[in-house]
């Protein structure tokens, strides 16, 4: 029967399997690895960096994976997915990760071990990734030019340097989340509507530190929006 499923399954949803350990993601990686293209394993509080390592070795078209609120997952994981899958990888979800930082990122976008960046990702999700700066940016801006989709929510520590960067080099970026990004301000978004000309939706929720130079530079540089969310930001007249 396993191999029967092994020749159309896509997908794999274990959203809050509390059971998962390194033998049974092993297990399911052999058997349905070759075609096997998402994961969803949110909110499984067993999932860490040897369930992760047993899961991509034999995932040669992994191109979706979800581990939001996998709490025991660090930096090791993400140099997991980018050894295993860096070909394939279009979005990976870590939010709520708490001990993922740059270092994770740094494996991600190339900047660190082989050189190669996963330059296929369209997507990252690192809300509530409360160790991300501003170095996390600047490398998926260097490493991973395809990204549309970026959520910071809540990553207090990054400000308008790491935006510039990102901005800079990520010209396909359609959404944008800096909701609670504190240190984020006009420089940012200035960057954003200078390089890209895609953007859809932006978040910038309790930025308070966005003004007019910002919002202006957004309404002349992205003519593709459709979305805006800036509750809180005081700044603006």
């Amino acid at each position: 029967a396993a191999i029967e499923l092994a020749k159309t399954c896509k997908s794999v949803n274990l959203r809050g399997n509390g059971n998962l350990d390194d033998v049974m993601m092993r297990s399911l990686a052999l058997c349905l690895g070759e075609g096997l293209e998402a994961i969803d394993a949110a909110g499984c509080p067993t999932v860490n960096d040897g369930v992760v390592c047993s899961l991509v070795i034999r995932l040669f078209n992994l191109r979706y994976i979800n581990l939001s609120g996998c709490l025991l997952c660090t930096n090791s994981s993400l140099k997991a997915l980018a050894d295993g899958c860096k070909d394939t990888l279009t979005s990976v979800d870590v939010s709520g990760c708490k001990q993922i930082g740059d270092t994770g990122i740094a494996w991600i976008a190339g900047a660190v071990g082989s050189g190669q960046a996963c330059k296929k990702l369209a997507s990252i999700n690192l809300e509530q990734c409360v160790k991300i700066r501003d170095r996390a940016l600047e490398d998926l801006g260097n490493g991973c030019r395809a990204l549309k989709f970026v959520n910071f929510r809540g990553c207090v520590e990054i400000s308008n340097r790491g935006i510039i960067a990102l901005a800079t080099g990520c010209h396909k970026l359609r959404i944008v989340n800096i909701h609670s990004c504190l240190k984020v301000g006009d420089s940012g978004l200035v960057a954003i509507g200078k390089n890209c000309p895609a953007l859809q939706s932006l978040c910038g929720t309790r930025c308070g530190l966005i003004g007019d130079r910002g919002l202006k530079a957004i309404g002349g540089g992205c003519p593709m929006l459709q979305s805006i969310t800036l509750a809180g930001c005081v700044k603006i007249t």
